[in-house]
Protein backbone atom coordinates (compact mmCIF):
# COMPACT_ATOMS: atom_id res chain seq x y z
CA UNK A 1 0.00 0.00 0.00
CA UNK A 2 1.41 3.41 -0.52
CA UNK A 3 2.00 6.33 2.31
CA UNK A 4 -1.06 8.06 0.76
CA UNK A 5 -3.71 4.42 1.07
CA UNK A 6 -2.08 3.97 4.49
CA UNK A 7 -2.55 7.63 5.92
CA UNK A 8 -6.13 7.31 4.31
CA UNK A 9 -6.79 4.76 6.39
CA UNK A 10 -5.70 5.96 9.65
CA UNK A 11 -7.44 9.26 8.86
CA UNK A 12 -11.10 7.02 8.78
CA UNK A 13 -10.25 5.19 12.08
CA UNK A 14 -9.93 9.12 13.35
CA UNK A 15 -12.98 10.29 11.80
CA UNK A 16 -15.31 7.43 12.62
CA UNK A 17 -14.24 6.83 16.06
CA UNK A 18 -17.02 8.65 17.35
CA UNK A 19 -19.39 5.37 16.71
CA UNK A 20 -19.87 2.16 19.01
CA UNK A 21 -21.90 -0.78 19.29
CA UNK A 22 -23.21 -2.06 22.10
CA UNK A 23 -25.02 -5.52 23.38
CA UNK A 24 -28.12 -5.20 20.62
CA UNK A 25 -25.88 -5.13 17.71
CA UNK A 26 -28.51 -5.68 14.44
CA UNK A 27 -26.43 -8.90 13.08
CA UNK A 28 -27.31 -12.10 12.28
CA UNK A 29 -25.20 -14.52 10.15
CA UNK A 30 -26.39 -16.25 7.09
CA UNK A 31 -28.81 -19.17 7.11
CA UNK A 32 -26.61 -21.62 7.09
CA UNK A 33 -24.75 -20.71 10.34
CA UNK A 34 -26.12 -22.52 13.98
CA UNK A 35 -27.43 -20.46 16.04
CA UNK A 36 -24.36 -20.98 18.15
CA UNK A 37 -22.08 -19.76 15.42
CA UNK A 38 -24.11 -16.75 15.08
CA UNK A 39 -23.87 -16.12 18.71
CA UNK A 40 -20.38 -16.38 18.58
CA UNK A 41 -19.56 -14.34 15.16
CA UNK A 42 -22.12 -11.26 16.90
CA UNK A 43 -19.78 -12.00 20.37
CA UNK A 44 -16.52 -11.54 18.31
CA UNK A 45 -17.97 -8.17 16.45
CA UNK A 46 -18.95 -6.53 20.16
CA UNK A 47 -16.44 -7.64 21.83
CA UNK A 48 -12.89 -7.62 19.57
CA UNK A 49 -11.13 -4.24 19.29
CA UNK A 50 -12.50 -3.44 15.51
CA UNK A 51 -8.53 -3.56 13.94
CA UNK A 52 -8.27 -7.29 14.92
CA UNK A 53 -11.81 -8.35 13.21
CA UNK A 54 -11.17 -11.06 10.71
CA UNK A 55 -12.27 -10.32 7.15
CA UNK A 56 -14.79 -13.11 7.54
CA UNK A 57 -16.86 -11.40 10.32
CA UNK A 58 -16.11 -8.09 8.93
CA UNK A 59 -17.85 -9.14 5.51
CA UNK A 60 -20.25 -11.31 7.00
CA UNK A 61 -21.67 -8.05 8.86
CA UNK A 62 -21.58 -5.80 5.70
CA UNK A 63 -23.24 -8.89 4.12
CA UNK A 64 -26.24 -9.22 6.34
CA UNK A 65 -26.69 -6.05 6.66
CA UNK A 66 -27.36 -5.58 2.89
CA UNK A 67 -29.33 -8.80 2.51
CA UNK A 68 -31.75 -7.96 6.01
CA UNK A 69 -31.95 -4.05 5.06
CA UNK A 70 -32.72 -4.13 1.17
CA UNK A 71 -34.61 -1.02 1.62
CA UNK A 72 -32.80 0.96 4.12
CA UNK A 73 -32.92 1.37 7.86
CA UNK A 74 -30.08 0.13 9.32
CA UNK A 75 -28.70 1.45 11.92
CA UNK A 76 -25.98 3.86 10.22
CA UNK A 77 -24.14 4.36 13.84
CA UNK A 78 -23.38 0.86 13.87
CA UNK A 79 -22.77 0.42 10.08
CA UNK A 80 -20.25 3.68 10.41
CA UNK A 81 -18.49 2.22 13.63
CA UNK A 82 -17.30 -1.31 11.02
CA UNK A 83 -16.52 1.27 8.27
CA UNK A 84 -13.00 1.87 8.79
CA UNK A 85 -12.48 -1.71 8.97
CA UNK A 86 -14.57 -2.43 5.87
CA UNK A 87 -12.50 0.30 4.12
CA UNK A 88 -9.20 -1.12 5.25
CA UNK A 89 -10.43 -4.83 3.88
CA UNK A 90 -11.40 -3.76 0.59
CA UNK A 91 -8.24 -1.49 0.12
CA UNK A 92 -6.41 -4.15 0.56
CA UNK A 93 -7.96 -6.89 -1.21
CA UNK A 94 -8.80 -9.17 1.49
CA UNK A 95 -9.98 -12.19 0.41
CA UNK A 96 -14.19 -11.74 -0.48
CA UNK A 97 -13.33 -8.06 -0.67
CA UNK A 98 -15.45 -8.30 -4.12
CA UNK A 99 -18.33 -9.20 -2.72
CA UNK A 100 -17.93 -6.79 0.58
CA UNK A 101 -17.36 -4.09 -2.21
CA UNK A 102 -20.19 -4.54 -3.63
CA UNK A 103 -21.92 -4.52 -0.31
CA UNK A 104 -20.83 -1.25 0.65
CA UNK A 105 -21.44 0.79 -1.91
CA UNK A 106 -25.27 -0.99 -1.90
CA UNK A 107 -25.41 0.09 1.98
CA UNK A 108 -23.77 3.81 1.41
CA UNK A 109 -26.20 4.55 -1.46
CA UNK A 110 -29.04 2.96 0.51
CA UNK A 111 -27.89 5.37 3.86
CA UNK A 112 -28.00 8.41 0.93
CA UNK A 113 -24.77 8.96 2.41
CA UNK A 114 -23.56 11.72 -0.04
CA UNK A 115 -26.15 14.47 1.18
CA UNK A 116 -27.06 12.87 5.16
CA UNK A 117 -23.59 12.32 6.75
CA UNK A 118 -20.99 14.83 7.04
CA UNK A 119 -18.79 16.39 4.59
CA UNK A 120 -15.23 14.26 6.49
CA UNK A 121 -17.17 11.40 6.52
CA UNK A 122 -18.12 11.73 2.69
CA UNK A 123 -14.74 12.47 1.45
CA UNK A 124 -12.73 9.50 3.63
CA UNK A 125 -14.68 6.94 2.24
CA UNK A 126 -13.88 8.77 -1.76
CA UNK A 127 -10.42 8.68 -0.80
CA UNK A 128 -9.52 5.48 0.70
CA UNK A 129 -12.06 4.04 -2.76
CA UNK A 130 -10.33 6.46 -5.29
CA UNK A 131 -6.73 5.48 -3.18
CA UNK A 132 -7.11 2.15 -3.36
CA UNK A 133 -8.57 1.86 -7.17
CA UNK A 134 -5.23 3.36 -8.28
CA UNK A 135 -3.43 1.20 -6.80
CA UNK A 136 -5.39 -1.67 -7.96
CA UNK A 137 -3.23 -3.05 -10.91
CA UNK A 138 -4.60 -7.11 -11.71
CA UNK A 139 -8.02 -7.32 -10.69
CA UNK A 140 -11.72 -5.02 -11.74
CA UNK A 141 -11.52 -1.44 -10.33
CA UNK A 142 -12.66 -0.74 -7.03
Amino acid sequence: MSPNLIEAIEASYRIFEKYHIGPDLDFAANVTASDGEQAQMKGELISNPLRSLSPDLVFAYAEYIDAAHYEGGYRSNEFRYFLPRLLELVATQALGSDWALECLRRNLDRAHFRRAWPGPEVEAIDLILSLADLESSNSSPI
